[in-house]
């Protein structure tokens, strides 16, 4: 018997949009209510990208997955050629494409290593089964295997489960006789495929199934100084928390995090946000745990069912305020700027059974503040060894990781050590710091037991003065582990750790080129995997003006009719249980003036030294505390940017 497992695409609002209001003209939108009562039937479900506004759509998607194939139309008001792809990074580089062209009637498989254009697969595995050309539209319908066993090609992977990523999605389109740089007709999003569709939607539901009230922390519509990099915390306390709806007895759990977003900034402006989390009632620095990070281009944060971060005052370790520490970027040193990003924490008096701890490994102090980078390719690799998880008091489940580096950084990966064997390999092939300052890979939640140890290696392509540091044009490199239950008592830090136990060892290499960094995706080799099918032949292309029949599937459930963009829809919007909360416009700590930038002396062996940022002292008043460091730092800005396919 057929299996079918169907969700509807809706990807994630794009951050940039061509300027039409309506990217559906009406002679589009008829040829696509007619296709959609011809063929609409033969999927499942359908949505349109970019999600929420129908007036701004640009592309509409349909698909089912039945057995071991996808089976997927997507269509865009064009002439010339539609494109859409699986990205790891949510950019061009390391993104699967099939590229449909009217002018031959050919879909091809293709990839992308960089932005630039695409390359052939060496194996065609999608099969165009139909397209339509009509009143300036395309549409094209094709299949492929869920796992092709083609380095050139990404699995499309079962992602139902919170723990497990969405899958990440580009699409393009033009009117030139060939696929051509496409300016600014692109979109991109993320989609659980066995799922509940596009992720804010699925997110929001959730949070409207499960949370009894949600609690808004933002930044007090703070000014940015004219400073390069600048650190600021904010603190939420106890009060502050139960005035947002939080008990004031008992306890709660935070189950969701979504991020609250000044659009006219946060792009740009705003690198990170990190929660901490503090069992005394005011922000006592020296009890606080990472509760939460958060990079430009993360989505919103769904904790797994079995636990939450728990506020109150039930239990060993419940938090009873919040912290949120804000980098800024402001390169080019603007002193208009006035920020109000950051959170809204979903909450639930129904206690989990477990509270969610994070474990940082590698360089999380960033030990290496100063160092040289390195010219040319190189490879920095750091363990975490067995005696730090053997402080834990059990075993624990990790549901994610988060792989954080900067603008230089190209390669990444996490290898899980048990008695010296190698049990999972988690990795990014291709990062892109212009999509997303933090990477999950697409894994599901797996078991830590005490001993085991990791391995960290970052690769990154950097000049002879690029260094390690708190900057945004400095390198990091970190891997942020969420997981449960909480441990207690023990180091939160695994690598070049502050504690014997959680020291590793750390090693630099100089290599030859990119090629030498190990990248999988994009290479020529088989993968070896005896579960992997036979590919199919079938052609990828077919006839100008001979399309074939539609793929036709006897659901399982009844179809889901399909979106026609309409003016009088109503968006999608969030979900919105309490007005948001602001600390106090006035600060309780003095914030720290740097008179003049650190210095940066190259020493006569390898790496430069950075002369210490200055301190000063601080008091403290009433409910809500800000403190302020800055870092000034003399290197050109590589900068956050927002690139699309």
């Amino acid at each position: 018997m057929t299996t079918i497992k169907t969700i509807a695409i809706v990807a994630i609002t794009a951050l940039l949009k061509p300027t039409t209001s309506n990217a559906f003209s009406t002679v589009a939108q008829n040829a696509y209510t007619d296709w959609v009562a011809n063929n609409g039937g033969n999927y499942q479900v359908s949505a349109l990208l970019p999600a929420g506004d129908p007036t701004s759509a640009n592309i509409a998607v349909h698909w089912s997955i039945i057995d071991d194939k996808i089976h997927l139309a997507v269509t865009a008001e064009a002439t010339g050629w539609l494109g859409f792809g699986f990205a790891e990074a949510g950019g061009m580089p390391g993104s699967d494409i099939a590229v449909f062209t009217a002018s031959t009637g050919k879909l091809t498989d293709a990839y992308a290593t960089d932005y630039a254009a695409p390359i052939d697969d060496d194996q065609q595995d999608w099969t165009l089964k139909n397209y339509t050309l009509d009143g300036g539209f395309i549409i094209w319908e094709g299949e492929r295997l869920l796992k092709t066993c083609d380095n050139q090609d990404w699995e499309v992977r079962d992602d139902s489960g919170v723990d497990m990523p969405p899958h990440k999605v580009i699409a393009a389109w033009g009117d030139s006789t060939s696929m051509s740089f496409h300016g600014l007709n692109s979109e991109k999003g993320e989609i659980r495929f066995y799922g509940s569709g596009e992720e804010t939607v699925s997110f929001h539901a959730a949070m409207d199934a499960e949370a009894e009230g949600s609690a808004v922390l933002t930044a007090p519509s703070f000014t940015l100084p004219q400073w390069k990099t600048l650190y600021k915390t904010f603190c939420y306390t106890k009060d502050d928390l139960v005035a947002q709806g939080l008990p004031s007895d008992g306890s709660a759990h935070i189950i969701g995090i979504e991020p609250v977003l000044d659009n006219s900034n946060s792009i740009t402006n705003v690198h990170h946000i990190l929660v901490y989390s503090s069992e005394d009632s005011t922000c006592d620095e020296d009890g606080e745990d990472l509760m939460f990070p958060w990079a430009f281009g993360q989505r919103n944060f769904q904790a797994p069912s079995p636990a939450g971060f728990r506020f109150g005052s039930v239990g060993e370790g419940a938090f009873q305020s919040i912290t949120m520490e804000f980098h800024y970027d402001n390169p080019e040193y603007k002193d208009n700027i006035v920020d109000n990003s950051g959170f809204r924490f979903y909450y639930t008096t129904k206690l989990r059974q477990h509270d969610i701890g994070f474990f940082e490994l590698a360089d999380p102090k960033v030990s290496l503040l100063g160092k040289k980078v390195g010219n040319g390719v190189t490879q920095h690799t750091f363990s975490c060894p067995g005696s730090c998880t053997n402080n834990f008091s059990q075993d624990v489940t990790v549901f994610l990781e988060g792989l954080h580096m900067h603008a230089l950084g190209e390669r990444m990966v996490s290898k899980h050590f048990r008695n010296d064997e190698v049990l999972r390999e988690s990795s990014v092939d291709y990062y892109d710091f212009s999509q997303a300052g933090m990477y999950s890979p697409q894994q599901n939640e797996y078991v830590l037991k005490r001993g085991d140890g990791f391995e960290i290696t970052c690769y990154f392509k950097a000049g002879n003065y690029d260094l390690f540091g708190l900057g945004s044009e400095n390198e990091m490199c970190i891997n942020f582990l969420g997981y449960y239950p909480k441990q207690f008592g023990v180091d939160n830090y695994c690598g070049l750790a502050p504690t014997n136990s959680c020291l590793g060892s750390y090693s630099k290499t100089t290599l030859g080129s990119l090629e030498d960094t190990g990248r999988e995706f994009g290479t020529r080799e088989a993968i070896s995997d005896p579960s992997c099918p036979v590919p199919s032949s079938a052609p990828s292309s077919m006839p100008v003006g001979s399309p074939t029949s539609s793929p036709t599937a006897s659901p399982s459930v009844a179809p889901v009719s399909a979106p026609v963009p309409s003016p009088s829809s109503s968006p999608v919007v969030g979900s919105s249980k309490s007005p948001s909360l602001s600390p106090s416009s006035s600060p309780t700590k003095a914030p720290l003036v740097m008179t003049n930038a650190p210095v940066v002396t190259p020493s006569t062996d390898e790496d430069p030294t950075i002369s210490p940022v200055a301190s000063s002292s601080s008091n403290t008043a009433g409910t809500t505390c800000i403190s302020t460091i800055s870092i000034l730092v003399g290197s050109v800005f590589l900068g956050i940017v927002n690139v699309f396919v």
